[in-house]
C-alpha cells in the first residue's frame, strides 16, 4: 500500500470501525482548517495522531486483552516518506478533492524548519514554491502554507489544493463544537458529489423490477414492491438533492467512545420541516422494565403531521399507477388495492402516534417485545394499531416472513381489557419457517389500553401478564448504567436507542442448533440519540467497549468440561 493509501486509510478507519470518545486537552486546530481548502468532496483532521494511535491501542485490549495491536502510527510512519518530518503531535489532516474514481489526497501536517529538511533530499528542486522530493518508489510535491506543508503524490492535485478561496475554517465556523472533546472530524461536502450519488440511484432504480420479479417467488406483490422500491429511491433522490454536509466527529479512550453524525441541508423541504421540530416532551424509555434485552428504543416527535410516510403513501400510489416498466411484473389490480388500503391504515396510525417506547429481546424461548403507543387519542390508536395488523397487504408480506395474524377473544389482565391475536406463518416457505423458529412457540400480539397509553405485547401470556398486569418496580432508566451511558447523548434529542450486544446470544444459539442459552444479566449498553430539532441535525453515538468486550468473551469458544 502507498504513503497516501496509508493515511486515507488511517484518517476513514477512525469512521468506519472505532467510533469512540474521550476528552482531550485543548488542542488548536485553527491554523490548520484556515489552510485548508473547503470545496473538497472531503476533508479529515485529526487532531493528536500520537494520542489517537496510543488509545486506540488501549481500547483494543481492553475489548480483547490477547489482541495485538501493532500500531497505526507505526505503519503511517514505515510508508510515508516524509513521516519523519512531521510532527504527529499537532493536527494532521487530508483532503480529496472527489470521492468519484479515488482522487489523490493532499497531507497537511506541521513540518517544523521544513526548507532546511527538503534540502536534505539529493535531487530535490524548487519550482515556482513547489517542492519536487524524490523519494524511493515515489515522488512527494510539496509546499509551505502558513504553519503547514500541503503534500501529494500529484502535482496537478496539490496545485489545486493551494489555490485561493474558502477554506474549511470558514466552512466549520458553525460547527467548532464538534472538535470539543473530539479526537478526529471528516467533512464531506456534497456538491462535488452529488452528480455521482445521483448517477448510483438512477442505476439503482432500473433494479426494481429485477426487485418486483424476484418478490413473486415467495408470494408477495411483484408490482406493489417494485412501486415501494421506486418510492423509496424516490425519497433518497430528494435527500441527495438538499442536503449539504456530513459531519462526523471523534474521539477515543481508553473506556468509552462517541461518535456524532452531522447533517446540513439546503433551502428545501427537509430543512423546512426539521426547523418546525420540538425536543422530546415525554420521558423516552420510561414504563420499560430493567431485564435483558436486545434494544430498548424511545422516541417523541411531537406534532400530529407524519410527513415521510405522506410522501411513501403519495409516491408508492403513482408508483402503482404508472404504466409498468419494459420487464417489469403487470399490477394486479385487487393486490394493488389491498396494498393502499394497508397502507392508507398505517398513514392514519403513524398520523395519531407521536411517539413510542419499545423494548426487545431475546430468551432461551424466543423474541420478546412490549411498549407502548404516546398519543392524544390512545382509543383511536389502539383500534388503527387492531386494524393494521389485520389488514392484508401484499407489499409487506415480502418482508413480513409470511406472518398472518388471526384475531383470539380479549382476555382481562388486571383491570385492563386485553386484545390478542395468534401469530401464524406459512412453514413450508423456508423464510417464514426461521421466523417462527425465531419468535418461539405459542407468541401471540396482545395490545390493551393502560396507564392512557397504547400497551402491546409480543410473547406468551406469562409475558402479558408481566406486561399489562404487573407494576414495574425497576424501570430500566433507573439502571445506573443506563443513566450513566445516556448522560453521555445530548440533553436536547428526539430519539434513544439502547443496545446490549450480548442480548444477541439467545438468538444465536437458536439459530446454529447449540444448546439454549438463558440470557445474561444486563450490562452497560451502547446508547444512541438522534436530534430532529437543532441545526444540523445529528445522531450521537456513546459506546462502553466493555460491552463488547463482554460479547466478544462470550462468543470464545469455551474448553470442554
Amino acid at each position: 500500500m502507498t504513503a497516501r493509501r496509508w493515511l486515507l486509510a488511517a484518517l476513514l478507519l477512525c469512521v468506519a470501525f472505532y467510533p469512540l470518545g474521550v476528552s482531550a486537552a485543548p488542542v488548536d486546530v485553527e491554523p490548520l482548517l484556515k489552510v485548508m481548502p473547503a470545496d473538497a468532496a472531503m476533508s479529515a483532521v485529526i487532531v493528536n495522531m500520537e494520542k489517537f494511535d496510543k488509545s486506540l491501542g488501549a481500547a483494543v485490549r481492553t475489548i480483547s486483552p490477547d489482541a495485538h495491536y501493532g500500531g497505526m502510527l507505526n505503519d503511517i510512519k514505515d510508508d510515508l516518506p516524509i513521516a519523519a518530518w512531521i510532527d504527529f503531535t499537532k493536527p494532521v489532516g487530508m483532503t480529496q478533492a472527489n470521492i468519484a474514481g479515488g482522487g489523490e489526497p493532499v497531507l497537511w501536517a506541521s513540518v517544523a524548519d521544513f526548507a532546511v529538511k527538503v534540502k536534505t533530499v539529493a535531487e530535490a528542486k524548487e519550482e515556482n514554491g513547489v517542492w519536487n522530493i524524490p523519494f524511493e518508489g515515489t515522488t512527494v510535491y510539496a509546499k509551505a502554507k502558513g504553519a503547514y506543508v500541503a503534500a501529494a503524490t500529484d502535482a496537478n492535485t496539490l496545485n489545486a489544493a493551494l489555490r485561493e478561496g474558502k477554506t474549511l475554517a470558514e466552512e466549520l465556523k458553525t460547527q467548532a463544537e464538534f472538535f470539543k472533546d473530539r479526537d478526529a472530524l471528516i467533512h464531506i461536502n456534497f456538491d462535488p458529489i452529488r452528480p455521482m450519488a445521483q448517477m448510483g440511484l438512477m442505476q439503482a432504480s432500473q433494479m426494481a423490477p429485477m426487485l418486483g420479479m424476484m418478490a413473486a417467488s415467495s408470494g408477495g406483490d411483484p408490482a406493489g414492491l417494485t412501486a415501494a422500491v421506486v418510492a423509496l429511491i424516490d425519497a433518497a433522490k430528494s435527500f441527495v438533492e438538499q442536503v449539504a454536509y456530513l459531519d462526523i466527529a471523534i474521539g477515543v479512550g481508553e473506556a468509552t467512545g462517541t461518535i456524532t453524525l452531522a447533517t446540513g441541508f439546503k433551502e428545501g423541504t427537509i430543512k423546512s420541516y426539521l426547523s418546525r421540530q420540538k425536543p422530546a416532551s415525554v420521558p423516552l424509555l420510561a414504563d420499560l422494565p430493567e431485564q435483558p434485552y436486545l434494544a430498548a428504543v424511545g422516541f417523541h416527535v411531537p406534532g400530529t403531521e407524519s410527513p415521510f410516510y405522506d410522501y411513501l403513501f403519495e409516491q408508492m400510489s403513482a408508483a402503482m399507477a404508472a404504466p409498468g416498466a419494459p420487464g417489469a411484473a403487470p399490477a394486479d389490480p385487487a393486490k394493488a388495492e389491498a396494498a393502499k388500503a394497508a397502507f392508507q391504515v398505517s398513514r392514519d396510525l403513524y398520523r395519531k402516534v407521536e411517539g413510542s417506547n419499545a423494548l426487545f429481546a431475546f430468551t432461551s424461548n424466543g423474541m420478546r417485545a412490549s411498549g407502548d403507543y404516546i398519543g392524544a387519542d390512545s382509543p383511536g390508536i389502539l383500534e388503527l394499531t387492531k386494524k393494521s395488523i389485520t389488514t392484508a397487504n401484499p407489499v409487506m408480506k415480502n418482508f413480513s416472513g409470511g406472518a398472518t395474524y388471526e384475531t383470539l377473544p380479549a382476555i382481562k389482565i388486571g383491570d385492563v381489557s386485553v386484545d390478542q391475536f395468534a401469530i401464524k406463518f406459512d412453514t413450508s416457505n423456508p423464510t417464514a419457517a426461521q421466523a417462527a423458529q425465531m419468535m418461539g412457540e405459542n407468541t401471540r400480539f396482545y395490545v390493551g389500553i393502560a396507564g392512557g397509553k397504547v400497551r402491546y405485547c409480543m410473547g406468551i401470556e406469562e409475558d402479558a401478564k408481566r406486561v399489562f398486569g404487573a407494576k414495574v418496580e425497576k424501570p430500566l432508566i433507573a439502571n445506573k448504567q443506563v443513566v450513566d451511558a445516556i448522560a453521555a447523548l445530548p440533553a436536547k434529542r428526539n430519539a434513544i436507542v439502547l443496545l446490549e450486544p450480548s442480548g444477541i446470544l439467545p438468538l444465536m444459539g437458536q439459530m446454529m442448533g447449540a444448546p439454549k442459552a438463558e440470557p445474561m444479566p444486563p450490562g452497560a449498553p451502547i446508547a444512541i440519540s438522534l436530534t430532529l430539532s437543532a441545526e444540523p441535525a445529528r445522531v450521537d453515538i456513546h459506546v462502553p467497549f466493555q460491552s463488547i468486550a463482554r460479547m466478544v468473551a462470550a462468543m470464545k469458544p469455551q474448553p470442554p468440561a
